[in-house]
């Protein structure tokens, strides 16, 4: 039986990206335990925030959120720069949310190593969206959203960024130079746009 169930997990998830598929072992071993670990905000009267976000916490202690139908974005923000402001993300997993831009000081305090905002009709990115996850970001995706542009400037400062997932955007063209501070990128994924490359373009 464990393995025919190992069979059909593979087969659901051979198509994910890698840190999609660390959100969704993240959501289904909150299922298999029977709930989620109590999120920050759990004692305060966030109700939205309790219905439609779990947490998870690993073995190293670090924090995992995972929300899903987000419609709050700016409740959510402020209550995650007010509870986990200092506190390690080892992944923070937005979905199917209408988050559309993301501006300076999104993420002013809170140290994420895997943020994945998928499918949240995000058509722009500020240069300084990420500024303060310099040297703690190791994945970002921001698949199936709705970029033109890739957002090089916001790139700029991730020293330590292995994976950027821009994957079923409606980028047109990248940029000359466009990744050439990111030393440590391993993967780029671009698939399902309209690309037009340019002689510098990496």
């Amino acid at each position: 039986m464990a393995l025919v169930w190992l069979h059909h997990f593979n087969r659901m998830t051979s198509h994910l990206s890698p840190l999609s598929l660390l959100a969704t072992l993240f959501l289904l071993t909150a299922l298999i335990q029977g709930g989620s670990a109590q999120c920050p905000w759990e004692d305060e009267p966030e109700t939205e925030l309790q219905s439609t976000c779990i947490c998870s916490y690993n073995t190293a202690n670090e924090l995992s959120i995972q929300c899903n139908d987000l419609t709050n974005y700016p409740l959510f923000k402020a209550t995650l720069n007010k509870y986990v402001s200092k506190v390690p993300l080892d992944l923070l997993y937005i979905n199917n949310s209408a988050i559309r831009s993301i501006n300076e000081n999104t993420f002013n305090g809170v140290l994420i190593k895997n943020l994945q905002l998928s499918h949240c009709r995000i058509n722009s990115i500020t240069p300084n969206a990420f500024r303060h996850l310099d040297f703690t970001l190791k994945h970002l995706n921001l698949q199936e959203n709705e970029l033109e542009q890739i957002p090089a400037e916001a790139f700029r400062h991730l020293k330590n960024l292995t994976l950027i997932d821009l994957s079923k955007n409606k980028i047109g063209k990248i940029p000359d130079d466009a990744f050439s501070t990111l030393n440590n990128l391993v993967t780029l994924k671009l698939s399902d746009n309209n690309l037009t490359l340019y002689k510098n373009s990496f």
